[in-house]
């Protein structure tokens, strides 16, 4: 379990703290106050977008899987879908049949409509790529494992949700997807290992080496999570709402051509060192940085 950290809002030398020292942090009831928290029932959302057309991810387990043929996630189904009838579905959704998500919608391009329910975190604030997603969906569903790019504040706008967070090294504990992209797109920041409640221990042996934060995330609490740090997200409620700041000193454009760069020198390197028959270690994360 993580420890509360300094009262939000913080100072300007806790917030250079925080992400220097590059470990997980809890702040409770810190977004407690913010519309979002306070508003975002049924009815007041119908209202607001309820004939919205977003795409909705459908999936007949909890877990979503991986595919490493398709080297990403691989719903059963994502379909366009009006806003009202996906609150039907995780409204009332049960533990059994389909599982219903809505999956990163950026707030300011597809659900404008609701800028003026959140807030944008001060130290934050301004910076070159700065991207709030919404995430949402019904009690049971499971993302599995996987980091970021970019530093995440994530914030609980309703119900809870579970966090398994694992440190970055060491690093072959967390057996990437095959390094390669797919329509552009990076994929090798999701584990093989799906999740902690249903790990292949004969597969994924060196997934215990992985040093474990469990938290739960309760409405109005904001979690920090570190780039590259993995994380699980299960969903502790019918509905679960959250929002996803995720922040970098670098460009949107900045960001993604690392990413691109990451990948290449993987794809030209892996080959060579597991045809020597060593083990794969590959450095993704510098404390430094």
């Amino acid at each position: 379990m993580l420890d509360p950290s300094p009262q939000w809002p913080l100072s300007s030398s806790d917030f250079k703290r925080l992400t220097a020292a590059r470990q997980p942090a809890i702040f409770r009831a810190a977004a407690a106050d913010w519309p979002c928290t306070r508003l975002w029932e049924s009815d007041y959302l119908r209202d607001k977008i309820g004939r919205r057309t977003v795409t909705v991810t459908r999936s007949k387990q909890a877990l979503y899987s991986v595919d490493p043929g398709k080297g990403h996630y691989a719903p059963d189904d994502m379909s366009p879908m009006a806003f009202g009838d996906f609150l039907d579905h995780i409204f009332t959704q049960g533990d059994e049949g389909p599982r219903w998500y809505l999956h990163k919608h950026n707030i300011e391009q597809q659900l404008p409509e609701l800028l003026a329910d959140i807030r944008i975190p001060d130290h934050i604030a301004g910076s070159p790529m700065l991207l709030t997603s919404l995430w949402m969906g019904a009690r049971g569903s499971i993302t599995p494992i996987h980091h970021d790019f970019s530093d995440n504040f994530f914030v609980q706008a309703r119900g809870r949700k579970r966090v398994v967070m694992y440190a970055p090294e060491p690093e072959n504990a967390f057996y990437r997807l095959p390094f390669r992209t797919l329509n552009g797109r990076s994929s090798w920041h999701i584990s093989s290992v799906g999740s902690l409640e249903s790990v292949d221990r004969a597969r994924f042996p060196h997934f215990e080496r992985a040093t474990r934060f469990d938290v739960t995330v309760s409405q109005g609490d904001i979690l920090y999570i570190p780039a590259f740090y993995w994380h699980e997200v299960h969903s502790l409620d019918s509905p679960s709402m959250s929002l996803s700041y995720w922040w970098s000193q670098y460009t949107v454009q900045e960001v993604e051509e690392m990413i691109r760069v990451i990948t290449r020198f993987v794809e030209l390197h892996a080959e060579v060192v597991l045809e020597e028959g060593r083990p794969q270690e590959i450095r993704v994360f510098d404390r430094q940085a």
